[in-house]
């Protein structure tokens, strides 16, 4: 009795998308590449990898690729999140630029990479993403790219 008691509460967490934290088989690692940049920015990130949990909880920004920047490890927030698609933010304050600060599009002055928010969009039925360099200020947009991320256990 008490063994059909178990696999039933088991089979009702997996109806209700309730995840395991002891089972760890349920974390993924997305590898996110740019392969068009639709509006050009100097700190567009050409790659991020992030891991995350299957629900997009807990969010750890562990590689981002910028060119002539110095980043760090930081957390993700999850911003939105529907049946397709899954918004991710995350800061840039930890960013420090290696060298001169670049001409920038759209910008009054010459600002610096922790200024700036990003934001990633991905599709959940086949991996497309957007990602967008925010104004941590204003909100404004000012480059944006898109690609394909690669999903790995």
């Amino acid at each position: 009795m008490m063994k059909r008691m178990r696999v039933t509460s088991q089979i009702a967490a997996a109806i209700f998308g309730l995840a395991f934290a002891a089972k760890g088989a349920l974390a993924a690692t997305y590898d996110c590449k740019v392969t068009r940049a639709d509006i050009q920015h100097p700190y567009l990130a050409e790659r991020v990898v992030f891991t995350t949990d299957a629900r997009f909880q807990k969010i750890t920004m562990t590689k981002i690729d910028i060119k002539d920047v110095s980043t760090t490890v930081v957390p993700g927030e999850l911003a939105n999140r529907t049946r397709k698609r899954v918004r991710i933010r995350f800061p840039a304050h930890s960013f420090v630029m290696n060298g001169l600060l670049p001409r920038q599009p759209g910008a009054y002055s010459r600002l610096k990479p922790s200024e700036y928010l990003y934001e990633l969009s991905i599709s959940l039925s086949d991996q497309r993403y957007t990602m967008r360099v925010v104004d941590a200020i204003f909100g404004l947009s000012y480059g944006a790219g898109s690609g394909r991320c690669k999903v790995s256990n």
